[in-house]
């Protein structure tokens, strides 16, 4: 009897130890942090004609092209989640119709954003 509880306790002490590695792994949207030591500007698509770049030293996200940003169901599904605690300036271009929902969600640090005339909706 105490050899089964014993193997019981060690089987649950494995479980317990290897389920945070078991579910990262079956994750697909895992989002890693930035490299900082990548001196180049991270960047990609949020919106049919319209991308987005972040420059690290500067700590700018820089939205360019022109139409509707593209709406996000969650905020950790926003290409620019990694750098959300980083960013302090947002460059919008004029052209721009819609920002999306929950685009600067948790922005913490985010000190300034000019909104051009061109936008018609905010998520």
């Amino acid at each position: 009897m105490k050899t089964r509880i014993t193997a019981l306790v060690l089987a649950i002490a494995l479980i317990c130890a290897l389920l945070p590695a078991i579910l990262l792994s079956a994750s697909a949207d895992v989002i890693l942090p930035p490299d900082p030591f990548d001196d180049d500007p991270v960047s990609g698509i949020c919106g049919e004609n319209l991308t987005w770049s972040y420059n690290e030293a500067t700590k700018t996200l820089t939205i360019s092209g022109s139409g509707e940003m593209d709406g996000w169901s969650s905020f950790p599904s926003v290409p620019w989640y990694s750098y959300r605690s980083a960013i302090k300036s947002v460059s919008l271009p004029n052209g721009l119709t819609s920002i999306g929902d929950y685009a600067f969600r948790s922005c913490s640090r985010l000190t300034s954003v000019t909104i051009p005339d061109s936008v018609t909706g905010i998520g």
